[in-house]
């Protein structure tokens, strides 16, 4: 199929305020402005039921949920005497932990909500550039055509990212996040409040008490990494050759060996590995059985063996 949006010249925004028509300067306030003008009703529906949906979550929840994520809550929850009743009661506060969470999300549908905002001037863009061209505006019919054609990755890839977004990104900027608060045991929601504390945590780790433990695990973690992926690779690549080595007899029994590790479960596999090298287990008493050690070596529980096993 012919693509006409590659054959034509990308005007910049600030242009294509400048030079568009009424409908199309109005897509720059009303989403689908440019699309309800050229009979695109299914993409102006869609750009602006999303713009007056946006609108009403900001206006009602969104302002409050980039708000208070300055602060991350103020109330504290506790007992308050009840005037009435002449008891104390339990007074529900804020939840710094939730708070912190919706303000995440608020700021992301910020972001998506800038995403199809430029979408829709980009659509704008090109329904101008058409009628320069005096080229007619694709139906709603080509385009979810297109969808089905040249855009088919795009639609492949729509609910894969939000979920990547929901249970990927929000997580991830959660935990970040949380690194620069003062969350810990005397901070724990619902019942106490935490809040930000910017670099300090990190001031702690580097020259504070945990600087001792932090910097040995840290070097041990990056050596393992290092080691464990290089050895592997190596490994994964000479046993790869000598599988296909010519002369080799038996290669589809090895490499069914190979494959049946992969079905193994690894819980399975480190429930083996632990018996086999406990010290009561077959390594240590082979070992000791031909002569070569006296007493069973602490795989599992020296601190250094354990990390060479």
């Amino acid at each position: 199929m012919f693509n006409r949006k590659k054959h034509l010249p990308q005007l910049s925004f600030i242009e294509l305020f400048k030079e568009g028509d009424l409908a199309t300067k109005l897509s720059f306030i009303v989403m689908g402005s440019a699309n309800f003008a050229n009979k695109q009703w299914l993409k102006g529906i869609i750009f602006l039921a999303t713009q007056i949906g946006f609108l009403f979550w900001f206006i009602s929840n969104g302002i409050i949920a980039l708000s208070m994520l300055s602060h991350l809550g103020t109330v504290e929850q506790g007992l308050v005497m009840d005037d009435q009743l002449g008891i104390p009661i339990l007074q529900e506060g804020d939840n710094s932990m939730l708070i912190l969470l919706f303000g995440i999300a608020a700021i992301i549908l910020c972001v998506v909500m800038l995403i199809l905002y430029i979408a829709n001037l980009k659509s704008a863009r090109y329904l101008h550039e058409l009628k320069q061209k005096g080229l007619p505006a694709p139906t709603t019919r080509e385009d979810l055509k297109s969808l089905l054609n040249e855009r088919f990755h795009a639609t492949l890839m729509t609910i894969p990212l939000l979920g990547v977004l929901l249970f990927t990104v929000l997580p991830l900027l959660y935990m970040i996040s949380i690194a620069f608060t003062n969350y810990d045991h005397n901070h724990l929601p619902p019942k106490n409040l935490f809040t930000w504390v910017g670099l300090k945590n990190f001031g702690n780790v580097l020259n504070g008490k945990m600087a001792g433990t932090f910097f040995p695990v840290l070097g041990w973690t990056l050596t393992w990494a290092v080691l464990a992926t290089v050895t592997c690779f190596f490994f994964g690549v000479l046993l790869a050759l000598l599988i296909n080595t010519k002369g080799l007899k038996f290669k589809g029994l090895w490499r069914t060996i190979f494959v049946l590790t992969l079905a193994v479960p690894q819980f399975i596999s480190l429930l083996v590995m632990r018996n086999l090298l406990n010290g009561a287990g077959p390594i240590n008493a082979t070992l000791i059985r031909w002569g070569w050690i006296d007493a069973a070596i602490p795989f599992l529980t020296d601190p250094n063996w354990a990390k060479i096993t």
